[in-house]
């Protein structure tokens, strides 16, 4: 999560949020949260676990052309 915020404070173009699953459980189920930490871009991508640096980089612009390509 750390890295995510890092990056949220950066980039204006980048929100990044934490919440408790346990308290926030019907957002969890939303999200079918089964495991800590998950993290999800753009709403559409998920990393479940802690992510190598590289990798979390990747999937950030990953989801930046997938928000790209979408028509407006």
């Amino acid at each position: 999560m750390r890295l995510a915020h890092d990056i949220a404070l950066a980039s204006p173009w980048v929100v990044a949020d934490m919440i408790d699953a346990t308290t926030f459980t019907e957002l969890a189920g939303r999200y079918r949260v089964m495991g800590v930490p998950v993290t999800y871009f753009d709403g559409r991508l998920s990393q479940l676990g802690a992510a190598p640096e590289e990798r979390f980089v990747d999937l950030v612009l990953q989801a930046d052309r997938l928000r790209r390509a979408r028509p407006s």
